[in-house]
Parts: C-alpha cells; structure tokens; sequence
C-alpha cells in the first residue's frame, strides 16, 4: 500500500472517509459470498471467498497506511490492538489449556473484556 499511495493518484486521493463506500461494497460482497458458500459449498465459491476476503484484506491495509501516514498508527499497531483484545476478551486462548470452551462461558469472556476495556465494571 506504500507503494501505492506514493505513485497512484487514485490511492493518493483517497481518506478514511472516501474509502468508506468502498469498504461498505467489500464488506456486501463477502456476506453475498458467504451466502453463495453456505448454498453450494464448492470449489469456485471458496475461491469467491478467498477473493473477497482478500478485497478486505485491501481495505484494512489501506486503512492502516493512511494512519501510519499521518503518524497516527500502522499495521504493527493494528495487529497488536487486535491481539490485546483477544487476551482481554478470550483469555482461554493463551492459556494453554485444549478443553472446549462452552459457548456461554465465550460470551461471558467476551463481554467481561468489552466491559473491561471500557472501564465499566471494575469496582
């Protein structure tokens, strides 16, 4: 994306905000891929899959190099935002434990750590 932004004008026109539409279109065509899938379960509907999630992937790159522009954050940082809050919210994944996990008991996790995250709940 780098590269992009520092030759292509189109890349180089773009924010946040302009990208929006494109983000929004990506986003509907991967929940359209998925629905296609969850019908036929074949081989060129995991393709479509596999595309559009790489359409995605774009948007998320693009996201993060315009930050990482304005010195705000970069993909690095994305990452490890992401991994803190899978600590926070799904702590069983990194305690080395294998036993199954009930669905309740995810949730539970997942809305201790929102709360946690938000600073409500801690007394």
């Amino acid at each position: 994306m780098a590269q992009a932004l520092r030759v292509g004008e189109w890349e180089r026109s773009m924010t946040h905000e302009t990208l929006l539409p494109y983000l929004r279109e990506e986003a509907a065509e991967f929940a359209d891929a998925v629905a296609k899938w969850s019908r036929t379960q074949d081989g060129a509907t995991e393709t479509e899959l596999l595309n559009e999630l790489s359409d995605l992937l774009l948007q998320v790159l693009f996201h993060a190099e315009l930050a990482r522009r304005r010195g705000s954050f970069d993909l690095d940082d994305v990452a490890a935002a992401f991994v803190s809050k899978m600590h926070s919210r799904a702590p069983y994944l990194f305690d080395g434990g294998d036993d199954v996990i009930t669905i309740a008991e995810q949730e539970r996790f997942w809305e201790e750590g929102k709360r946690r995250e938000k600073g409500i709940g801690q007394r």
